[in-house]
């Protein structure tokens, strides 16, 4: 490959070359790559940067990598999965997406469906969908992670990556986002909830030197809301009927550090943490929630 660079040949001069690009045994090759590969080919040659950003190889990535996570869109019959919701395209790659892809992206997001269902209310032509997307895309600095490169936008003065491809701005926006630590709006928000287990301590009198053991004993999905009357907690599902008697009733939340810690009622806060599955775990000395 560095040869054919470096040897003032024109691609396709080779016969095996015009067969590998004209054929598509090119990109059937580059289907057996892992995602650092495919970087790696892709600075052989503008031809190769080309292909190696087609959308049909980064959407089967992010199939692979997305299927035991968190957060993400599902994964539907014959493969069909939507956009990253939390994707930052350029304006040139959200003209190239169709209007299904559009709406599905963000149709995907925590708390979405109602919200994008009334964006689009409106939206009478492509136009009008492609800005609407422009509206709901993370703005500058949201993505987590450190970055470079990007580009620059004056209006907001920040550093921003902006991908031209559907498919490889799904992947990249969804791994960098994934070393974000603090959770956002949406996700707290989420109809999906979260599931409350009981911290169950277990000491050993006989050794009293060693660290108490703590079990997990699910209790209930909680979900976050955000009315106009307030900010509610709500617990809708409860693991024995004993405990509905016992269930707590008004609770209201509050967050004590945007984005790292929220407090529910009178409760000690829960302190807010990534996981390695890309979800989020809120934690106190007596309750942990998981995301779904």
């Amino acid at each position: 490959m560095n040869n054919l660079c470096n040897s003032g040949r024109t691609l396709y001069d080779d016969p095996v070359e015009k067969v590998l690009f004209t054929q598509g045994l090119l990109h059937y090759i580059l289907t057996f790559l892992s995602p650092y590969d495919l970087l790696s080919v892709s600075l052989a040659s503008s031809h190769f940067l080309k292909i190696s950003r087609s959308d049909l190889l980064w959407k089967e990535q992010c199939i692979y990598v997305w299927r035991d996570k968190v957060g993400v869109p599902s994964l539907k019959n014959d493969n069909n999965i939507a956009p990253y919701w939390r994707s930052y395209l350029t304006l040139n790659a959200v003209e190239n997406m169709s209007v299904k892809d559009l709406k599905s992206m963000f149709a995907e997001r925590p708390l979405g469906r109602r919200q994008v269902r009334e964006l689009f209310a409106n939206c009478l032509e492509k136009e009008d969908t492609q800005q609407a997307i422009l509206e709901l895309m993370p703005r500058a600095g949201e993505l987590g992670g450190e970055t470079s490169g990007g580009i620059e936008d004056e209006q907001r003065g920040q550093i921003m990556i902006a991908f031209d491809r559907l498919w490889f701005g799904s992947f990249v926006s969804s791994i960098v986002d994934s070393r974000r630590s603090t959770i956002v709006l949406d996700e707290l928000l989420s109809r999906k909830g979260f599931l409350m287990y009981f911290k169950l301590i277990h000491q050993d009198q006989d050794i009293v030197d060693r660290d108490p053991e703590i079990s997990l004993q699910y209790n209930c999905k909680c979900l976050f809301d955000e009315e106009e009357s307030g900010f509610a907690f709500r617990m809708e599902e409860w693991g024995w009927e004993e405990a509905e008697m016992h269930r707590p009733q008004n609770l209201t939340w509050k967050w004590v550090v945007p984005g790292k810690a929220v407090q529910v009622g009178f409760y000690p806060p829960l302190v807010i943490h990534r996981l390695l599955n890309w979800g989020w775990k809120l934690e106190n000395k007596h309750v942990v929630l998981f995301s779904q």
